[in-house]
């Protein structure tokens, strides 16, 4: 009696040590994707910033040496589209085109001399803006064959991606974008930012961020 006993018992304890077992995986499984849809931790985030320094070339050209610099903000790898042709390739009805080549591109645009004030500058809309100049690949130096971009940045990873380019005295806007290799609309991003020649701020001069105009997200 005493052994039929204690076989029962230990049977019974296996099966509830079997069934705790499965409980906790269950939970810790609900836990974990609950923690991981409510953390969003399958996001992707990126900081875009700008700066920048110019030197005399001749006249009143100047070498400006543009310094754009990213951030993965997010808890997962974020991938450049790899594809080096148009993307979101389509005018508005003022002839304006809304075309990025590259992962990472660069675009400028001259502000005239002569607005009236209290006018907005609108890049998408605005005919009183020279058109832009075209737009620089920032990731060249990551291009593998002859149409595909390879760049990744893990998170909390940040790179700085340099283009020199020769601008005359004046004021301008440059727009940075950036296109995720995701397919979803949300990997794109983009920010404006202000630039002046020559720098009448000391401090943009010496490669401290100028003055941010807006940022854009899609």
């Amino acid at each position: 009696m005493p052994d039929l006993f204690w076989e029962f018992i230990f049977k019974d304890a296996t099966a509830l040590k079997d069934t705790l077992t499965a409980l906790g995986i269950v939970v810790g499984g609900w836990w974990t994707y609950t923690r991981f849809i409510r953390g969003r931790l399958d996001e992707t985030a990126l900081d875009i910033d700008l700066n920048y320094s110019t030197v005399d070339y001749k006249a009143d050209d100047r070498l400006t040496f543009l310094n754009v610099i990213i951030k993965n903000q997010g808890k997962v790898k974020l991938r450049a589209r790899e594809r080096i042709n148009p993307a979101y390739d389509h005018r508005s009805t003022d002839g304006i085109e809304h075309v990025y080549r590259f992962g990472l591109g660069v675009k400028i645009r001259k502000i005239p001399a002569d607005l009236s004030s209290n006018c907005w500058l609108d890049w998408y809309g605005d005919p009183e803006l020279e058109s832009a100049l075209q737009e620089i690949n920032l990731l060249k130096g990551y291009v593998k064959g002859e149409h595909q971009t390879d760049f990744w940045m893990e998170p909390g990873e940040s790179y700085s991606l340099a283009a020199p380019v020769i601008l005359a005295d004046g004021s301008y806007l440059a727009m940075v974008t950036f296109i995720g290799a995701s397919k979803k609309d949300d990997e794109f991003w983009q920010r404006i930012f202000l630039i002046q020649i020559p720098s009448t701020n000391c401090a943009a001069a010496q490669g401290s961020n100028p003055q941010v105009v807006a940022q854009l997200r899609r």
